[in-house]
């Protein structure tokens, strides 16, 4: 069964192992990135013009385990672009030029979302346009960052197709992350009628608390949006921590040592829970795998055998916890020590989010009130809980708040 409006969202390989690991953990929805790019993305569809490759397996095998898709709008192949003028053929960057062809590009986002229609029906254009990297350009003869310009015009084609293909077809557009970006797409109009937005962070610093890492890097981008577009939400579809600290930690359930692989699990965590406060409605976490070039750091969710790693488990334990439910507020229990509180029919639940680096007493809680660790094992109550996040859940937000002794901040 579909959840269109589950928050949990993977980069995943659109394989049948892959997609029903994915969705046995809590994911309900897959980005067309890097591993599943060959679904959706032009180069890949059109290498040459008028020859169409479809992936149609890939996009049924997802939909077939219960993962709705996130379609990207994005790169070019090497004939409608200058990517060969600095690019090797094959190289990895040669896809991030913006397109030179923009009647093709709108053929090819047309026929591509006529296609799908039922099957995919969000899309996202463009992949970090916002560097230099992902949206180039080449201009005497060297590598240049193509303009919010040159953005806004894939956009406004992009929005104009998908629309006329698939009335009921919802496009993000990618002005979210950088200010000067955002700045520069809503000059240009990359923003005016896109449905939402989309932008990614990835951060070295733990989310957590009030005005934490992750509001200040949206509050940036978004002071630069006109007061009328600052309600319209913005997906965070690729992030995580900014760090990749190495592990020979591979085993469940994770130990009780602080190590590496615990911090950034708790990181990981972390960093969902305060995605949800801010409002926005989706988080795609990167990645699943660990390909060659991260080396399986300990926030991927598998090795490169498929065994899963100990964020599979917290991930796992976050959906069941959160799932089907709605952020209603935060709640200080301690200094440092917060209570994100969310209200499900039946059943609510409080994130218990630690900055102290130290464990932290729990009270004597009361029938039907369970405290969970940050995989889902119980936890005494009361008794020393942390200090990485543990979950609370009883049958309402009244019940949890009386259990802390708190009441929330709206």
């Amino acid at each position: 069964m579909d959840r269109p409006d589950s928050p949990f969202g993977i980069h995943i390989h659109a394989t049948p192992a892959q997609a029903a690991m994915a969705r046995d953990l809590g994911f309900k929805w897959a980005r067309c990135h890097d591993a599943a790019s060959a679904l959706t993305k032009w180069y890949y569809v059109e290498p040459r013009p008028g020859e169409w490759k479809w992936q149609d397996e890939g996009v049924r095998v997802l939909r077939s385990h219960g993962l709705m898709i996130l379609g990207t709008l994005d790169s070019s192949p090497p004939w409608a672009s200058r990517a060969s003028r600095i690019e090797s053929p094959g190289a990895y960057r040669e896809k991030c030029y913006a397109p030179t062809n923009p009647e093709a590009w709108e053929t090819y986002c047309r026929t591509i979302v006529e296609r799908y229609k039922g099957q995919i029906d969000h899309w996202e254009v463009w992949n970090e346009p916002y560097y230099l990297n992902f949206f180039s350009d080449v201009a005497d003869g060297r590598k240049v960052h193509a303009t919010p310009e040159q953005f806004a015009e894939i956009v406004e084609r992009a929005i104009r197709a998908a629309r006329e293909a698939n009335p009921r077809a919802t496009v993000l557009s990618s002005i979210g992350a950088v200010a000067a970006w955002t700045a520069g797409c809503v000059k240009a109009g990359a923003a005016e009628h896109a449905d939402a937005f989309s932008h990614h962070v990835y951060t070295t610093q733990i989310p957590g608390g009030p005005r934490d890492i992750l509001f200040e890097r949206e509050q940036l981008w978004r002071a630069e949006l006109p007061a009328e577009m600052r309600q319209r939400s913005s997906w965070n579809t690729e992030g995580g921590p900014g760090v990749q600290a190495h592990t020979f930690y591979r085993r469940l359930p994770l130990g009780a040592a602080r190590t590496d692989a615990r911090y950034l699990v708790d990181f990981c965590v972390r960093y969902y829970i305060s995605t949800l406060s801010l409002g926005q409605p989706k988080f795609f976490l990167y990645s699943f795998h660990g390909h060659s070039g991260l080396g399986n750091p300990s926030f991927m969710l598998t090795c490169g055998d498929g065994t899963l790693l100990p964020l599979a488990q917290a991930i796992s334990a976050l959906a069941w916890h959160i799932e089907g439910k709605r952020y209603a507020g935060m709640a200080e229990l301690a200094p440092q020590v917060w209570a994100y509180l969310f209200e499900g029919d039946g059943e609510s639940a409080a994130c218990l989010v630690n900055a102290t680096g130290k464990p932290w007493k729990a009270p004597a809680l009361p029938a039907g009130i369970a405290l969970r660790d940050l995989c889902g094992n119980p936890l005494p109550a009361p008794g020393a809980a942390g200090p990485e996040t543990c979950y609370l859940a009883g049958p309402s937000l009244e019940a949890l708040e009386h259990a802390l002794g708190v009441s929330r901040m709206r």
